[in-house]
């Protein structure tokens, strides 16, 4: 092997990839920080939507009472009014929930849920507080349209 090739071996194979493999780490560092900064976000934002809709008395939150158990989704219903109505006029407010048995009809059951089907609120990094507060607004816009 002449020198020349050697040269290109080392260029090619040592210093590129060990720039990417310094790349990747420093990537990699910056990612587990930002999930870690998301995953706190998000945990805020959650207990923060479960303590405005506790505030509602006609919500009722299906799951744990504990905001760190929900992981960026709080499942719920509005009391005597089916989900597909209740995201219905939720997406005339411009919210977008989703609304259904979410293919768990056994945990449905289990529960005890009405209907076998429940609203599902989804937070995110991308969700902030007048999200939240648009939900709950809409929520009071639901059931002011049933209940006068």
């Amino acid at each position: 092997m002449s020198a020349l090739a050697v040269l290109w071996f080392f260029l090619i194979f040592v210093l590129i990839a060990g720039y990417f493999v310094l790349d990747g780490f420093d990537l990699g560092v910056g990612v587990l920080y930002r999930a870690l900064a998301k995953d706190e976000r998000e945990r805020a934002l959650v207990r923060y939507c479960m303590d405005e809709m506790a505030k509602l008395p006609f919500v009722t939150i299906i799951g744990s009472p504990a905001p760190d158990l929900h992981h960026g989704v709080i499942s719920f219903n509005v009391d005597g009014i089916h989900p597909h109505d209740v995201a219905s006029i939720l997406d005339m407010d411009q919210v977008a929930i989703r609304a259904g048995h979410h293919c768990a009809q056994p945990l449905l059951t289990w529960l005890g849920v009405e209907n076998l089907a429940c609203c599902r609120a989804s937070l995110a990094f991308y969700n902030d507080k007048k999200d939240v507060d648009a939900l709950v607004e809409g929520l009071g816009n639901v059931w002011r349209t049933f209940n006068g």
